[in-house]
């Protein structure tokens, strides 16, 4: 049995990483999984919201003073020899590769990439460099993440593993749904995801009288910034505000929407996209990678240019005015996320790759 810690700096509902983690099987592997930010009840309660799945010993420090978070992960390395650690996030990898080396720890290396490197921050960077370069093997999660990191770190033990979804808790897409069409967009209220582009497109679409309903879900920073926009520009006839829903929630709504908006500045790799097309809706997002890829490419997918200020107002506005043109995309880029990423295939490769290197 292959003894195995993972080490990330939350456990949440939107943790990606622990999710695949916690299906592995239960058989081969031995599984402990440490958090440095999270506490222990919160953490518990986001392990068994999976219903699939466990953790063997699930050790959360959020609650602990800093030093004693360090001590805590300093004697699982020392004394837990783990066969492998698999290490997600900036602090919480900086810890290992440094406690593994003072320790002249045994255990292989695994480290996941999650972003393009030239979109983490410049002091993120130096770490991610130093901690490409002393892992024993590397994944990441798109093609396009992989080749960012090409040229700082050796490409001889590097893989893309694409990350996975539950569809055992995605309801099966509605055949018909209703007759006003519904555009969605389910994220973070922060200028990544470059919601007011939208708003201002969702604009224009009101002033021309084009027939729609727009909801809003999530939660952020720019959460006033939003609502103040909605309120100014008599929009509330047409948008419909939820904050932040449990992920149960947010699958309902896809499920009854036609149209998701992925308008961000950047991703990772975006698993509500995925979540949507999943949901049979029609994908219109920014042609910035690696959404083409995730999505298979414009065979499955409507993307727009983010520096042509009208393209999205455009593309939004040929949907509603031809959308039985566009129906087939839903059902193509369905069809694509059932065979590229479900949770059991993204744990299947993870499983792989942890029996090669153990």
């Amino acid at each position: 049995m292959i003894k195995i810690l993972g080490v990330f700096n939350e456990i949440t509902n939107t943790t990606i990483p622990i999710e695949n983690f916690n299906l592995l099987s239960e058989n081969k592997y031995e599984k402990h999984a440490f958090s440095y930010f999270t506490k222990e009840a919160s953490a518990y309660e986001v392990i068994e919201s999976f219903n699939v799945g466990s953790i063997d010993k699930l050790i959360a420090v959020g609650k602990l003073p800093l030093f004693k978070r360090i001590r805590v992960l300093y004697k699982l390395i020392k004394y837990e020899k783990y066969d492998i650690i698999h290490i997600h996030h900036t602090i919480s990898s900086m810890l290992v590769i440094l406690i593994s080396f003072f320790l002249q720890s045994k255990s292989k290396l695994v480290f996941t990439v999650h972003n393009d490197y030239k979109h983490y921050k410049w002091f993120q960077k130096i770490i991610f460099r130093l901690v490409l370069n002393r892992v024993n093997y590397i994944i990441c999660n798109s093609i396009n993440t992989k080749k960012s990191i090409s040229k700082i770190c050796p490409q001889k033990n590097v893989s893309v593993i694409y990350n996975g979804v539950n569809t055992n808790n995605i309801p099966e897409p509605l055949n018909e749904k209703s007759k006003t069409i519904k555009l969605l967009f389910a994220g973070r209220l922060v200028p990544q995801k470059n919601i007011l582009q939208l708003l201002q497109a969702i604009h224009k679409l009101s002033i021309d009288n084009y027939k729609f309903e727009f909801l809003l879900v999530g939660d952020g920073p720019q959460m006033n910034l939003v609502k103040d926009f909605v309120n100014n520009r008599n929009l509330n006839d047409h948008v419909k505000i939820f904050g932040k829903l449990k992920r149960n929630e947010v699958y309902d709504l896809m499920n009854l929407s036609d149209v998701f908006i992925v308008p961000s500045i950047f991703e990772g790799f975006c698993n509500a996209m995925v979540e949507a097309m999943l949901c049979k809706c029609i994908i219109v997002a920014s042609n910035v990678q690696p959404l083409p890829e995730v999505t298979g490419g414009e065979q499955n997918a409507i993307f727009f240019e983010l520096n042509e200020s009208n393209h999205l107002f455009t593309i939004l506005k040929n949907v509603l005015s031809n959308f039985d043109k566009y129906k087939s995309l839903a059902t193509k880029s369905m069809i694509f996320a059932q065979s590229q990423y479900s949770l059991n295939n993204c744990a299947n490769n993870h499983s792989y790759l942890y029996e090669k290197i153990s």
